[in-house]
């Protein structure tokens, strides 16, 4: 298992600093299992950026955000 980084809001504001216009986000692990896994890493992201994203995996809809 490779690990990046333990903080998914500080890469996102890397990605944001680095010019980024927008990220997509995929929680993996909630799309193998069917259900959202990664919520507190989604919403440290939203807390940390000001560009739009979007996320995928295990997250349905809105709820589940």
């Amino acid at each position: 298992k490779t690990v990046y980084s333990s903080d998914p809001g500080q890469v996102a504001r890397d990605f944001q600093a680095a010019g980024a216009g927008y990220l997509h986000i995929v929680d993996l692990d909630g799309a193998f299992e069917g259900l959202p896994k990664n919520r507190a890493a989604i919403r440290a992201v939203a807390a940390g950026v000001e560009i739009p994203f979007q996320v995928g995996g295990g997250l349905r809809g809105i709820k589940d955000v």
